[in-house]
């Protein structure tokens, strides 16, 4: 198996993680019917990276991905949410994401970027003897129209988490004010990446390879009519980031956040623009339309009426998750850089709306 690009000590480091991920996974699994466990992601196409740890030791880069499949429907999530933290923390890596997945899900696989991608690279870590997996496979072409801007929602929270994160830096301790700087740093190149990625799943011509990704923009002849100047060169960096992360000082951390978030707004106008068939003037024209076409759908049928009550009933909004984000972010987001310092309302919202993204 390759994970990255970075020689054998990067190989062997990433390779003692995984395989302490995969013993304390199977341990917490206990007598639950797990029947494998997949490596999703950068790390599963060999493009992950390493980066040196203050005591010169080699450590892993943002996060690994991985996925449990279970032979019957998964177990309670909750677990292993407290695993996958406590995993971070031993490896001493941003985030250890544990998906969970039954046969059902398996067989009533959307067409979304996640199982599109799952299906073109992905490493089993570990499988059990008896277990046969069925992956849902699907074509570039079969993706949802939605999945761009699912792709730019989530990289959109994660520049706002970055923002309150960035405001923390200036009162934190110095290790503490250093972990929120690289989270943002990190942030923003995804961010950027995320708004030519959804441009080029629009257009078909997406690939699951980033610096075909980039090429690809290169040569895309409707670039200049969405995005603002500088994008690919924003976006190069970015790719090169990702292979030699290298973290800028506080002041360009900030700059990097800022120049981001225009980067990230207009791929995310024209993505929505694409899927809401509409066109507005302002993020609060964005907002009504979202809230429309939410009320819409709350109301489509019984079932979908009946959830929207007992939302309301628990004391939730009565829109679904997605709907609430997508309708919230933008107006949150797509501002000064330093108003989540100051405005203590807005960073309210903004702290309430990053929970429910990321409990």
């Amino acid at each position: 198996m390759t994970y990255t690009a970075c020689g054998p000590e990067a190989e062997a480091r990433v390779a003692e993680d995984l395989h302490a991920i995969v013993a304390a996974v199977r341990d917490e699994a206990g007598s639950e019917d797990l029947g494998a466990v997949l490596l999703l992601g950068g790390y599963a196409r060999g493009e992950g990276t390493v980066v040196r740890a203050p005591s010169g030791a080699l450590r892993g880069f943002n996060d690994y991905d991985l996925l449990l499949v279970f032979r019957r429907s998964p177990p309670v999530p909750d677990r292993f949410t407290a695993l996958a933290k406590d995993l971070a923390r031993r490896l001493e890596i941003d985030f250890v994401d544990l998906g969970l997945a039954g046969p059902e899900d398996l067989r009533g696989a959307p067409p979304t970027l996640f199982w599109y991608e799952l299906g073109e690279a992905h490493q089993v870590l570990w499988q059990a003897a008896d277990m046969k997996l069925h992956l849902p496979r699907f074509r570039a072409s079969d993706l949802e129209e939605a999945e761009g801007s699912r792709l730019l929602l989530n990289r959109g929270m994660a520049l706002l988490w970055a923002a309150l994160r960035l405001g923390d830096a200036e009162t934190a301790s110095p290790a503490a004010a250093e972990t929120d700087r690289r989270f943002a740093v990190i942030a923003s190149h995804k961010a950027i990446l995320a708004a030519g990625d959804a441009a080029l799943l629009a257009s078909g011509d997406y690939s699951i390879h980033q610096e075909e990704r980039l090429q690809r923009l290169r040569r895309d002849a409707d670039l200049p009519a969405w995005a603002p100047r500088g994008f690919l060169d924003a976006y190069a960096r970015a790719v090169a980031f990702r292979r030699h992360p290298e973290f800028p000082s506080p002041a360009e951390s900030l700059e990097l956040w800022a120049e981001a978030c225009i980067h990230h707004e207009a791929g995310f106008a024209r993505a929505e623009a694409s899927r809401l068939h509409a066109a507005w003037t302002a993020w609060a024209g964005h907002r009504r339309l979202v809230l429309s076409r939410a009320r819409r759908g709350a109301l489509a049928g019984p079932r979908k009426a009946a959830r929207a009550l007992r939302r309301v009933l628990r004391r939730e909004t009565w829109m679904e998750r997605e709907e609430l984000l997508f309708a919230e972010f933008p107006s949150l987001l797509y501002g000064s850089p330093d108003r989540f310092g100051k405005d203590a309302a807005v960073r309210g919202r903004a702290a309430a709306l990053i929970h429910t993204w990321h409990p």
